[in-house]
């Protein structure tokens, strides 16, 4: 899912709840498969921590092939319990989020808008008059590359 390089654009600070972390949800569902990670991000030491990542599979009847309409029915059905599964998990709150990041494209349409309107209303779920919930629409295949480095705990200025 994703979201990185778009996020180290952005001033973190801004993100900063009075805390040195900044936590991201992240919401990926371009294909069959429909998932959320919590990431974390330490100001003080640079670096990313992945804290939670579950996902479900669509999968479709045999010789059918997974299709728009099915695919996206059943990400709305597991979205809303994997964001809850990803929280718990992540032990934190919708609180403790700054930001919202979800899979733009490419992918299949239908299970995309299916997952950015998931994100969009829990990042207004989420926002409130004193803070802001963020959300950042993120490209699949440079979230692909993204979260490679931050697995690899690698960074663009090794390149």
């Amino acid at each position: 899912m994703l979201l990185l390089r778009l996020l180290l654009l952005q001033p973190l600070h801004l993100l900063l709840l009075n805390s040195n972390k900044v936590y991201v949800l992240g919401i990926e569902g371009s294909a069959n498969k429909v998932g959320a990670a919590v990431l974390t991000y330490d100001y003080d030491t640079e670096c990313f921590q992945t804290l939670s990542n579950p996902r479900k599979t669509y999968v479709p009847p045999k010789g059918c092939g997974f299709l728009p309409n099915e695919t996206a029915k059943h990400h709305q059905r597991h979205v809303v319990h994997i964001v809850k599964a990803v929280l718990l998990e992540a032990g934190i709150t919708g609180e403790n989020v700054s930001a919202i990041c979800y899979t733009k494209g490419p992918g299949m349409v239908r299970p995309l808008k299916s997952c950015a309107m998931a994100a969009r209303m829990v990042s207004q779920m989420w926002s409130s008059d004193e803070k802001k919930c963020a959300i950042v629409a993120v490209n699949h295949c440079i979230g692909h590359i993204e979260m490679g480095r931050v697995a690899t705990h690698n960074s663009a200025e090794n390149d």
